[in-house]
C-alpha cells in the first residue's frame, strides 16, 4: 500500500513522492495475571509482561554458558 503525495511545482510541473506504508499490525489480546493485555503481533510474551507493567526475572549473562550454575 502506497500513499502519493503531490506537489505543485511553481513552473507548473508535478512532481509526485511515493511513500511506502505498512500494512496495519495485528493486535493480540491474552489474559495476564487476570489482567486483559494486548500487544502487537509479533511480540514475545516478556515484551507483553513488560508492557503490563509485571516484572519478570531474565537469566543474566554468562549463566547460560554454564549449565552448573543456570540455577544460581
Amino acid at each position: 500500500m502506497e500513499r502519493r503525495r503531490v506537489r505543485h511545482r511553481p513552473s507548473g510541473d508535478l512532481q509526485v513522492t511515493t511513500v511506502p506504508l505498512a500494512p496495519p499490525r495485528r493486535l493480540l489480546e491474552f489474559t495476564l495475571d487476570d489482567e486483559a493485555v494486548r500487544v502487537p503481533e509479533g511480540a514475545t510474551i516478556l515484551d507483553a509482561c513488560r508492557q503490563a507493567g509485571t516484572d519478570v526475572p531474565t537469566l543474566r549473562c554468562g549463566l547460560q554458558s554454564d549449565p552448573a550454575r543456570a540455577g544460581q
